[in-house]
């Protein structure tokens, strides 16, 4: 009797420590493949143009995607504004430019560098509360299907050399 305790005991011991081990290997394996994704999905040279408090300004930066599958950049987040829109630029046949949202996000081809630049694919960054000036940082967080990224960008007029 004793002996059928003991291995009623160990079996659902190792029962209940089995699930929580898979468990456990599941989040494991979710946290190892966003390590994976941001580790090869690289973000350089971001900068945020200077703007007034309650103004408008524009988030610039590369993303450089080393990954054998492609991503999106699906939204942007900063504490300097409750509002951010993805949008690219736009040459209209009468020669004028303007911007378009990009509604579904801006995909990131697998082994390519996407750049948001001026004149291009690029973050509106709208109300900023307070005014960014040279020299300010900006906290960003990117996010992509596969991960989100924090970063900080700083304020300057032109792009990084």
């Amino acid at each position: 009797m004793r002996v059928f305790a003991f291995s009623a005991v160990l079996l659902v011991s190792i029962a209940v420590l089995g699930g929580c081990e898979s468990e456990s290997s599941t989040s494991d394996a979710h946290r190892n493949a966003e390590r994976t994704a941001s580790d090869t999905l690289h973000i350089t040279n971001a900068w945020v143009r200077p703007a007034p408090e309650g103004g408008v300004t524009a988030l610039y930066l590369e993303v450089h995607n080393r990954r054998a599958t492609a991503d999106t950049l699906t939204r942007v987040d900063t504490p300097v504004s409750s509002r951010t829109e993805l949008h690219t630029t736009v040459l209209h046949s009468n020669g004028t430019t303007g911007m378009r949202p990009l509604e579904n996000g801006l995909p990131v081809p697998t082994d390519t560098t996407t750049r948001l630049r001026p004149g291009g694919p690029h973050v509106m960054v709208y109300d900023v509360q307070p005014a960014l000036v040279i020299g300010d940082s900006v906290r960003v967080t990117l996010y992509f299907n596969a991960f989100e990224r924090t970063l900080t960008a700083p304020v300057r007029p032109t792009p990084p050399q």
